[in-house]
């Protein structure tokens, strides 16, 4: 039995949850359960990790894969779809894919769909752009975004602070630590809200658990998804 996107098992909008439910199922000792998610925290520490299920489920993180690897899916996918991409960008697209699998496929096909060449890094941000705006990328992301905004409107601003923590506006070596005093300005001059700190780091705090920012000992940094 595969279970996939399991944290929506449990909607912190809603006082109810139905992990609890689930616990005799998975202990069944002729059916083996897989349960898999894009909110890896809630998952392990929350689901899996405390309650009903403690103990029923190892739990292991899917990484990204290595430039290694990355960049030989990429000649296989651009084999595959029949897309017209040099070997020398191969590398690149890996890279600027986070070593995400999906991501990659997404391109490769995205670029032979809309026969357009990659012979360079011109090329490869015009198709990302397609991609991630309207396209197999998009549609995913979209869906996995919107549904933590939903779960997390808090002042109707979360949407303000995950767009704020993902700008990068500098070449800072601590560039990606998000500085939380930023964004309560930026939502002052925005959306003309004054919004106390303790707020903003209570909804990243929430976002992170969603996997979409990093929490470290409560300081926060963005989340090593370029595409995100």
């Amino acid at each position: 039995m595969f279970i996939d996107e399991f944290q929506n098992s449990r909607m912190p909008q809603y006082d109810f949850s139905v992990t609890g439910f689930y616990q005799e199922a998975c202990e069944s000792p002729t059916c083996p359960h897989f349960i898999t998610g894009s909110a890896m925290t809630i998952l392990a520490m929350e689901l899996v990790g405390t309650g009903a299920l403690y103990g029923r489920f190892e739990f292991e993180r899917i990484e990204a894969m290595t430039p290694y690897f990355a960049t030989q899916l990429t000649h296989k996918a651009k084999k595959y779809y029949q897309a017209d991409i040099s070997n020398i960008m191969a590398p690149f697209i890996a890279e600027r894919c986070g070593g995400n699998p999906f991501y990659i496929n997404a391109v490769v096909k995205r670029s032979a769909k809309i026969r357009k060449p990659i012979h360079d890094m011109d090329a490869l941000n015009e198709v990302l752009a397609v991609d991630i705006t309207s396209g197999f990328i998009w549609g995913e992301l979209h869906d996995q975004v919107n549904r933590w905004i939903h779960r997390l409107n808090n002042f109707n601003i979360t949407k303000w602070i995950l767009y704020l923590s993902a700008l990068d506006e500098n070449n800072d070596l601590k560039k990606d630590i998000i500085d939380v005093h930023k964004i309560q300005q930026a939502l002052k001059d925005y959306e003309g809200v004054d919004i106390e700190i303790e707020q903003i780091q209570d909804i990243l705090l929430k976002l992170s658990r969603g996997d979409l920012l990093e929490s470290h000992m409560g300081r926060f940094t963005r989340i090593k998804d370029p595409i995100l």
